[in-house]
Order: C-alpha cells, then structure tokens, then sequence
C-alpha cells in the first residue's frame, strides 16, 4: 500500500472513530477499526479501491445470482413449508380425489399443493431417487 493510500485510510478511521464519540459508542477504536475495514471492502472510501473488489462482490455476475436448479429449489420449498427437516422423513405420496399431490410425511399425508401432473413430483422423485431413499406412490 502507497503511503497516499495509507493516509486516505488513516483518515477515514479517525473519522470513523469521532462517530464512534459522538454516538457514544462503546469499544470506540474497535468499532471503528471494524467500520473502517468494511467501508474498504465495501469501496466506500473516497479515493480508495479495494484490491479484491471482485473476489467480494461475486453476485454482480448475472451467472451467480441464477438458481442452477429452481424447479428443485422449488420442490425442496414445499417440502419445508411442510415442516420437513430430512428427506429421511418424506416416504411416499399418493393423490387424493381431487387430483391433489399429498406427500406423506412422517407417517402422514400433507397436501403439497400441487396438482397432478406436476413437474416438481418428478424432481422430487429424482432427487429422492438421487439420494438412495424410497420414495413410492402409496
């Protein structure tokens, strides 16, 4: 680091650290230590760039803010909207008169929501499939 760098960095702590004093903040040189550090890897510090701006920011790639699988995102939300904790306790499913899926789950049926033919069902039996557990129609 440059000792211009260096001098814009001292700064913006001294002036962290007089907010920690007008705001009474306990822990003062602590606190404005932790500010000072975040507001340069945030880039927050006017004539100051971060180094590894890129390697903290990775979501700013459109790539990484995609979900490589939503349609099994999608099953494994309803399955914890049912309240299940490990697949271990999903066993089967059957479908109810109404051409609903219920999933049952720890010895009982809950209804999924979803209506037959679902591609999440699919998913799910593939996942379920994936991780070596049975999963049947009862």
């Amino acid at each position: 680091m440059k000792q211009q760098e260096l001098d814009i960095l001292i700064e913006a702590f001294k002036s962290n650290l007089h907010r920690t004093f007008i705001e009474g903040v306990p822990q003062k040189i602590g606190v404005a230590a932790v500010a000072t550090a975040i507001d340069y890897l945030r880039g927050d510090i006017k004539g100051l760039a971060p180094t590894a701006q890129e390697a903290l920011h990775p979501t700013k790639d459109p790539k990484a803010l995609s979900d490589p699988d939503p349609l099994g995102t999608e099953a494994m939300k309803t399955l914890g909207s049912l309240g299940v904790q490990s697949l271990n306790e999903l066993t089967g499913y059957k479908f109810d008169n109404r051409g609903h899926i219920l999933l049952q789950v720890n010895g009982r049926c809950a209804d999924s929501g979803w209506a037959t033919p679902d591609v999440r069902l699919t998913k799910l039996q593939h996942i379920m499939q994936d991780a070596g557990l049975p999963f049947q129609r009862l």
